[in-house]
């Protein structure tokens, strides 16, 4: 199952700039959107529901991560100095592994360097905890060579 199924938003609409969260609800009299139980990396936080944003925020596996970057973009837009949302996409795109059976858990992700040199401002100790140490030397490890991804 991929992350996209999980938080049922399709490849079409991932690409697009205006799709809306699946958490963020129009009304009180929408259904809230509820996510499997055996996805807890991905289960929502409070802004996660309350400030409207693109999905590809609910596709990373790193609730503090998510939260950052949440109030790094809402505080752009209050005060016009907007963040490059679609930079900080292709970072993730381009520096970014996912490995192993569940890529809704975050220890099956790494986050290269170049992104990591960049954007470190939006990670945190969890992040970092499991892309940047336990959770790398076990991907370090099951690849031939073990480079860092991403290089």
């Amino acid at each position: 199952m991929t992350i996209g199924k999980i938080l049922n938003v399709n490849e079409f609409q991932m690409l697009q700039d205006d799709t809306p969260s699946p958490f963020v609800r129009e009304s009180s009299e929408e259904p809230q959107f509820k996510l499997p139980d055996n996805t807890p990396d991905l289960q929502p936080k409070k802004m996660q529901k309350e400030i409207q944003h693109h999905p590809y925020i609910e596709a990373v596996p790193f609730k503090g991560f998510r939260d950052k970057l949440l109030e790094y973009v809402q505080k752009g837009e209050e005060t016009g100095d907007y963040v490059d949302e679609a930079n900080i996409c292709n970072k993730m795109y381009e520096s970014w592994g996912v490995w192993g059976e569940c890529p809704w858990e975050g220890r099956s992700w790494e986050i290269g360097e170049s992104f990591a040199s960049e954007h470190w401002f939006l990670m945190n100790d969890e992040m970092t905890r499991l892309t940047g140490g336990e959770g790398k030397e076990v991907w370090r490890q099951s690849r031939p060579g073990g480079e860092f991804w991403g290089k």
